[in-house]
């Protein structure tokens, strides 16, 4: 009876962390989908954050000499995130909760920069993930998000490339090309599901229910087919 019992929290134990696997892999799969489809005016968004970073950076000297400091959002992630529910989350932010704070976990100490020695402290590792993931999963720029998390633009665009590198730097663990057997029983269930062959998978997108012609109603399937 023992036995039977230690198997079956062994059996729970291994079900768990794969489910949890698969939470995390999607979470990262969905990061490295919004990097790709921003990959085209990523750079051009880039450059136009820096050319106004110094302009912002001498406003906020001439604030501080002054006494004053930047208008900005406080307190968005003390007051407002952190009473979220997890369907609330996950509305805001696109990851599930419990996905966000396995993340947190494991990239934390990566996003742990080098500001504090140019004097300034150093930025939540929290407050930069979840930056990151909202300027990754909403079309707000980078003065807005920055206004929201009370951040300026150029310690958002550091912390949204240390995000990014560390997210890339362990995906190859939950993200992994499958062998010669495992592809062709991908493509079999892939078929089931879309009626679609030869498909390996999908990262992130969007349905669209297309109502076929009653004569030929192929068509359509090969129209979407079609490079």
């Amino acid at each position: 009876m023992a036995l039977s019992h230690q198997a079956l929290n062994m059996s729970e134990n291994m079900a768990a962390h794969q489910e949890n696997s698969v939470r995390i892999k999607r979470a990262i799969s969905f990061v490295i989908a919004q990097i790709a489809a921003q990959a085209a005016n990523y750079w051009t968004i880039m450059k136009a954050s820096e050319e106004d970073d110094d302009e912002e950076e001498l406003f906020c000297l001439i604030a501080l000499e002054k006494g004053n400091t930047p208008t900005r959002i406080t307190g968005y992630i003390e007051n407002v995130v952190s009473n979220y529910t997890s369907v609330q989350f996950q509305q805001h932010f696109r990851v599930p909760l419990d996905t966000f704070e396995d993340l947190l976990q494991m990239i934390g100490c990566m996003l742990i920069g080098d500001d504090n020695r140019q004097g300034r402290p150093m930025i939540d590792p929290r407050k930069q993930l979840l930056s990151a993931i909202w300027l990754l999963s909403t079309p707000d720029s980078y003065r807005s998000i920055g206004d929201r998390f009370n951040m300026a633009k150029s310690s958002l665009s550091a912390s949204f490339v240390r995000v990014v590198t560390a997210l890339c730097r362990i995906a190859h663990r939950f993200i992994k090309w499958p062998q010669r057997a495992e592809i062709e029983e991908i493509k079999e269930k892939f078929q089931k599901l879309s009626h679609i062959p030869g498909v390996l998978g999908a990262i992130d997108g969007t349905y669209i229910p297309i109502k076929a012609p009653q004569i030929d109603p192929e068509i359509v399937l090969l129209a979407i087919q079609a490079p």
